[in-house]
């Protein structure tokens, strides 16, 4: 039996593009609640290459979804930890 998502909160997220620990871009994107790991990946890039065709940018597959402390060391987000979503 499958039961409705609810989806009423919204977030806003502070995205930065890094390459060996270096920001290369930053930027905002709002994500729901229950989105996925992969639909959060996919809207931050979305946000991060505006003008960037699909098939010219990276995957989802391809970046890691972290979410930085006040002292700037990394956690890589993984099933359950961004909005109770599971990553598919």
């Amino acid at each position: 039996m499958n039961f409705p998502v609810k989806c009423e909160c919204v977030q806003t997220l502070q995205v930065k593009l890094m390459s060996a620990g270096v920001v290369q871009s930053e930027t905002t994107c709002k994500v729901l609640s229950c989105d996925t790991i992969t639909q959060t990946k996919d809207k931050a890039l979305d946000a991060l290459y505006p003008n960037v065709p699909y098939t010219k940018r990276p995957s989802a597959q391809d970046v890691k979804l972290c979410t930085l402390s006040l002292v700037g060391s990394a956690v890589v987000a993984r099933g359950r930890q961004l909005g109770g979503a599971i990553n598919p």
